[in-house]
């Protein structure tokens, strides 16, 4: 598994985590089908202000990497 303390790693897609609410809206604009503009304004906003996945995935991210440096540094600290 990839890992960065520089930037955050996302799936293959590139895709962060979407709300159903949000994703329905960005399907119909898609499909160009009717949708409530404001409505989709508003989601995007209440979604990256709610940065609680984001949050989640740096936090876990660093976790991560602050226990392989740890890892590293015991590994290649001599024995004294």
């Amino acid at each position: 598994m990839k890992s960065s303390s520089d930037r955050i790693l996302t799936t293959h897609t590139g895709s962060l985590p979407r709300s159903k609410a949000l994703s329905a809206l960005l399907v119909k604009r898609e499909q160009h089908k009717t949708y409530d503009a404001g409505a989709l304004q508003a989601e995007i906003e209440r979604t990256s202000t709610s940065s609680s996945s984001v949050s989640k995935s740096v936090a876990a991210t660093s976790a991560t990497t602050e226990k392989r440096r740890e890892s590293d540094f015991q590994r290649t600290r001599p024995n004294a």
